[in-house]
């Protein structure tokens, strides 16, 4: 945690405009993972963009404000992070696929999907 703190405060130092971060949640706990969220989050605040590559889904879902999905060296998805997870066969819960019919029904308003129930908690 401390040598990623290091690494990116010496990038940081610079003000670049896009901040490009390959997995910066990896190895992280819970909290430094929120507490670097929050920094990302200010970093943005000031008219600057961060670019993040990770796996980290359920950290990073929360804090973005885009989502660009990738498989196998394809753009499979883009948009906000409710729609890109919610329309990804990969990340969505078998529940989710059951209750997705209705969603596309226009009878979202009477369901809740796992996720929505999940998010609500946490």
């Amino acid at each position: 945690g401390e040598r990623q703190r290091v690494a990116l405060a010496s990038v940081v130092a610079a003000r670049p405009d896009v901040l490009v971060l390959d997995e910066p949640t990896r190895g992280l706990g819970h909290e430094m993972k929120l507490e670097l969220m929050s920094f990302l989050r200010s970093y943005c605040a000031e008219g600057r963009s961060v670019v993040l590559v990770t796996h980290d889904v359920e950290t990073v879902v929360r804090h973005v404000d885009r989502v660009l999905l990738l498989e196998d060296g394809r753009v499979r998805a883009y948009g906000t992070a409710r729609d890109v997870l919610a329309a990804s066969e990969a990340f969505r819960p078998d529940v989710n696929r059951l209750v997705q019919p209705f969603y596309e029904a226009g009878a979202a308003a009477a369901f809740m999907s796992v996720d929505d129930v999940v998010g609500a908690f946490i």
